[in-house]
């Protein structure tokens, strides 16, 4: 978490590399790159979207699912 703040709030790759002492930029960016942080806030948006639509209407949530 300490890396994906860093990398949210602005910091360089390369300072968040040093500081999580990887060899290369890669590792920092594929595990705590902002992407997936992004993805996975989505999924959960997704999930919390469907649970609230299915006890309001399980109609319409029966369509967004498909």
């Amino acid at each position: 978490m300490h890396c994906s703040l860093m990398l949210r709030t602005g910091a360089r790759p390369e300072v968040t590399r040093d500081n999580m002492g990887h060899a290369n930029i890669d590792v920092t960016q594929n595990v705590y790159g902002r992407s997936w942080w992004e993805e996975r806030v989505e999924a959960v948006t997704r999930t919390i979207d469907a649970v609230f639509c299915q006890l309001e209407s399980p109609d319409l949530a029966a369509v967004l699912s498909n």
